[in-house]
């Protein structure tokens, strides 16, 4: 198991010693971010030793759907909050007839999809516009592989350009604030558990002898092409008043295209859970 952690440091400076500094990645002043496999009695430990410093803890183990918000000092802990890691305005959730995909396959496919998040250049998200070119050729490269072999047999050696597909929503689905290299590997590693859950909770599950390839193609193909058109929206460009105005009412252009993209993670997520694991029944 790995817990992430978003820790805030509330203290004089003279009591954060170099022990509590190198903890973690620093992510902004007097907050860092770090992954480990201890629990909080990690936390708590380090907190003891060091009890004029307050920890603002916020955390989460991978994959698993608990996000908690806690305080140490001195060794205590008191719990602020406890939810769920889906926000209740993440969106919709399906409700086909039929059982929700098996946690470990959709583990396995979250897995695979965070063990090549590096793997793939996701462009540095200057505008909307290289956003929507580089998912077109990752787009592109998908159909080119299937162009010959599309039918309801299945993918068969195309699941990495799925992979892809699904790393670069990964990087879109963040890609809306600037933050430094270690709060964004915080921020994916929540995005995927994020993500993961969301698949959990969409009935598509099927005997893998129903399973349709064409169809969750054209899925892929149309969550694919609604990050695309959405990217195309968004604009770089001075915020105004008029933009803060309906910031606070509607969406704003990247917000729903990093609401497009956690649709496109969860649609592969899915996706992956389901064909990998037909094709790994097949050998």
């Amino acid at each position: 198991m790995m817990y992430h952690y978003r820790v805030e440091l509330i203290g004089p400076p003279s009591a954060i010693s170099k022990e509590i500094v190198e903890a973690g990645q620093p992510c902004a002043e007097a907050t860092f971010v770090v992954a480990r496999e201890e629990g909080i009695d990690y936390w708590e430990t380090i907190s003891r030793r060091h009890p004029r410093v307050t920890f603002g803890i916020e955390y989460f183990e991978a994959y698993e759907d608990v996000l908690v918000h806690a305080v140490i000092r001195n060794g205590e802990t008191t719990i602020m909050a406890r939810d769920g890691v889906i926000p209740s305005d993440w969106g919709s959730f399906h409700d086909e007839d039929g059982e929700p995909i098996d946690g470990a396959l959709l583990r396995a496919a979250a897995e695979w999809v965070s063990e090549q998040r590096l793997r793939y250049d996701a462009g540095a998200h200057e505008s909307g516009l290289a956003t929507a070119l580089t998912l077109g050729k990752a787009l592109g490269r998908l159909c080119c592989r299937l162009e010959e072999t599309v039918s309801t047999d299945g993918p068969g050696d195309a699941l990495d350009a799925v992979v892809e597909l699904a790393v670069l929503a990964l990087w879109t689905s963040t890609s809306g604030s600037s933050i430094s290299s270690a709060e964004r590997d915080f921020q994916h590693a929540l995005r995927m558990t994020q993500c993961m859950m969301h698949a959990g909770r969409s009935e598509f599950r099927c005997e893998a002898a129903e399973l349709d390839w064409s169809e969750w193609l054209r899925w892929l193909i149309g969550s694919t092409s609604d990050v695309i058109d959405t990217a195309t929206h968004v604009w770089l460009e001075a915020e105004t008043e008029l933009h803060a105005l309906g910031a606070e009412h509607y969406e704003t252009p990247i917000e729903q295209l990093e609401s497009a993209a956690r649709s496109l993670l969860t649609t592969c997520i899915q996706a992956l859970a389901l064909f990998g694991d037909a094709q790994a029944s097949a050998l």
